[in-house]
């Protein structure tokens, strides 16, 4: 096995590269699944191009998304929102996280009272 970070010959066209797995073979151009996730990525891309601009969902700003899943406009949106939906979550099941709660204390109870 080679040293990562190593100089290697490709097999397929003989250019050198560095290496970055032990069983890699060929240089990054000649790579098989190289070559298929840039015309996959490719192909993707142009099949579904990017908004040039989208309305923050949390906060309402105008924003310009880095990737196509992007919804929001900053990481403090982002931690504001799951803040707010841990509190509705939280208000929503009020009963049952309660309950749950109060069962966890009973059985915890009943075990420190039964003898080994």
């Amino acid at each position: 096995m080679r040293k990562i970070g190593s100089v290697d010959n490709c097999q397929k066209c003989g250019a050198e590269y560095v290496v970055k797995t032990g069983s890699q073979k060929f240089c990054p151009e000649c790579s098989l699944s190289d070559t298929a996730r840039r015309a996959s990525k490719k192909y993707y891309d142009s099949t579904h191009p990017l908004p040039s601009q989208r309305e923050c969902a949390f906060c309402g700003t105008i924003f310009t998304p880095k990737d196509h899943r992007n919804t929001l406009c900053s990481d403090g949106c982002r931690s504001a929102r799951k803040a707010l939906q841990q509190r509705q979550h939280v208000a929503a099941n009020a009963d049952a996280i309660r309950e749950r709660k109060r069962r966890w204390r009973l059985d915890r109870i009943s075990e420190k009272d039964d003898p080994p």
